[in-house]
């Protein structure tokens, strides 16, 4: 059979970005999962075709917190 989406508790992510710029540079900060939350964006179930026995449980996680920063500048 196919595989079914499983129910999963809600869960709340915070994202920050910003930037400072002036004629030639730009500068881009940004945060994203900034409480570096654990959870995940889906969940499914692959059961066994001719059983119906539950085999293998697909997880995808939210990524971890990621901080970066861009910098752009015109000639």
């Amino acid at each position: 059979g196919a595989g079914t989406t499983l129910p999963q508790e809600s869960y709340s992510v915070i994202d920050l970005n910003g930037d400072v710029s002036n004629d030639r540079w730009t500068v881009r900060v940004y945060i994203k999962n900034l409480a570096d939350k654990r959870a995940y964006t889906n969940l499914s179930s692959l059961p066994n075709a001719a059983t119906g026995e539950i085999m293998k449980i697909n997880a995808v996680p939210l990524a971890p917190r990621t901080i970066g920063i861009g910098f752009d500048a015109k000639f």
